[in-house]
């Protein structure tokens, strides 16, 4: 399980400081990350939705070459 925490959320634009709204909220935030594999290429986590559905996310790492992109099924 990888942990995360907001210290300070801004956002710069051409070098003009902006409001960030509502992701102010998150400042303070502890999040999880609940990861149930990783190797160099494949990445899957796991997490609840409001209604207590679990769901996995899988992240593969793709490196593009210069004369094709890699394509993804």
């Amino acid at each position: 399980m990888v942990s995360y925490q907001y210290q300070e959320i801004t956002c710069d634009v051409f070098g003009i400081t902006i409001p960030t709204g509502l992701f102010g909220l998150l400042k303070g935030r502890v999040n999880y990350i609940d990861s149930v594999y990783f190797d160099d290429f494949i990445w899957m986590d796991r997490g609840y939705s409001p209604e207590g559905v679990e769901y996995f996310n899988v992240f593969i790492k793709v490196e593009e070459d210069d004369d094709e992109p890699e394509e993804v099924r």
